[in-house]
């Protein structure tokens, strides 16, 4: 397994711990050169995605990379977390209905578990 692919899989790993729900996976790298995988889901609160940021920020360590970029505002209720490799996107449910951002990539859908490639 690719070192990207495990990283992706520890962090999918870390949103099903901290109970995000409907969680995607899309390999942006088939698309655009900015990271290796989006991994999208949905959150209730803003302590959630606090708790997912504090473990996320560990896992960047073990692996040796830090976050490059962080926007989060409960106001607009995307939360934007980019550590080059992975970007995870958590939408509070309304706001991931209102963008629909996998339905943009669906083409390049992953399975979450295995990071194969969807059939559409």
């Amino acid at each position: 397994m690719k070192k990207e692919q495990e990283i992706a899989k520890e962090f999918i790993k870390i949103l099903d711990d901290k109970k995000v729900e409907d969680i995607s996976c899309i390999m942006i790298s088939e698309a655009l050169p900015i990271a290796d995988y989006f991994i999208i889901g949905t959150v209730q609160s803003s302590h959630q995605v606090s708790a997912i940021v504090k473990e996320a920020e560990d896992l960047a360590r073990k692996f040796n990379f830090r976050i490059i970029n962080r926007h989060a505002t409960e106001q607009n209720g995307w939360f934007l977390l980019d550590f080059n490799i992975v970007i995870i996107h958590l939408f509070t449910p309304e706001m991931r209905e209102y963008y629909q951002l996998e339905n943009l990539w669906k083409k390049y859908a992953v399975n979450k578990e295995s990071l194969e490639p969807l059939k559409h």
